[in-house]
């Protein structure tokens, strides 16, 4: 997982930082890759952009047109 990441002469830091490096670089020449969804959480390849519960009790009703 990502907070165990070693490579020897990094700080978990940096070697987190180095294999999401490479990981883009692959990546991004159109290779398929499979990374494990903490590492992906810990790359921040995904942004959460879901409604809070809230925020989706709120908006049930938005396709509603009030007084008609």
């Amino acid at each position: 997982m990502a907070d165990q990441t070693k490579i020897p002469g990094m700080t978990p830091e940096e070697a987190n930082w180095a294999i999401t490096r490479q990981i883009s670089e692959v990546a991004s020449a159109g290779v398929v890759v499979s990374v494990d969804p903490d590492d992906a959480d810990m790359m921040a390849a995904f942004e959460d952009d879901a409604l809070s519960p809230e925020d989706a009790l709120e908006s049930r009703f938005d396709d509603v047109v009030e007084d008609e």
